[in-house]
């Protein structure tokens, strides 16, 4: 008999996450996508296969569809994003 696997899936269908100008560059060059540490809880939500959205809060312009390749978590690139910190990452 063969038991079929259990994956562990998101807490939600998908995940929005926001950009500017400073930082939709490095959002795309790099595949990740940050947030501010106060948004880790919501980050650690999402898993990979999730559903994703970049939202250019700028040029009111979304972005996507992306699937997380892997687990949400902090400093997934610990250098990603400069002097801002974003560490909160997909």
């Amino acid at each position: 008999m063969v038991k079929a696997q259990s994956k562990e899936y998101s807490a939600f269908g998908g995940a929005v996450f926001l950009c500017n100008h400073l930082t939709r560059k490095e959002c795309f060059n790099k595949k990740i996508f940050g947030l501010s540490p106060h948004c880790a809880d919501f980050v650690e939500k999402v898993k990979a296969g999730t559903t994703l959205f970049l939202y250019d809060v700028e040029q009111c312009k979304l972005h996507g569809v992306f699937e997380a390749t892997s687990d949400g978590a902090m400093n997934i690139i610990p250098d990603a994003y400069g002097k801002r910190r974003y560490p909160s990452q997909a």
